[in-house]
């Protein structure tokens, strides 16, 4: 929070397309900023659980490298992309399932529900802007 106030709401965001236009000058064949993905490994005879996320497992569990990201670029109106981005905690993808959190379903469907308000503002504030600066096209 103290970095958000003293750097503004973006703050993460402008780090990370900084660090990407530098990378890009600074090397055109590797360019971007490459991030390691791991995933730690629990071990549910020694009480890991999937369904509790209150319950932190040991540091002492193995990690194990998934792989990599690398950002390449930022979409020049990527700030205003994000608007319409909704997060979903549910791996939604062929081959990997959800743990057995019951949580899981609540936060995905408070996470579209938030995510479809936040549309619909953005939609009325656009709307109310044009009807202000005398934009809106009537069909």
């Amino acid at each position: 929070m103290k970095a958000m106030s003293q750097n503004g709401v973006n703050y993460h965001f402008d780090k990370i397309e900084e660090s990407v236009k530098r990378s890009q000058s600074q090397s055109q064949s590797q360019g971007g900023v490459k991030m390691k993905l791991f995933a730690q490994i629990g071990e549910p005879d020694k009480g890991d659980t999937t369904n509790d996320v209150t319950k932190q497992w040991p540091n002492t569990r193995k990690l194990v490298e998934m792989g990599s990201i690398r950002l390449d670029e930022v979409e020049e109106d990527q700030l205003e992309k994000n608007q319409y981005i909704i997060f979903d905690p549910i791996p939604r993808v062929k081959g990997i399932e959800p743990s057995d959190d019951p949580l899981l379903e609540m936060r995905a469907s408070l996470y579209l529900t938030s995510g479809k308000e936040r549309r619909a503002a953005k939609v009325q504030q656009k709307e109310t802007n044009e009807v202000n600066h005398g934009t809106l096209q009537s069909h």
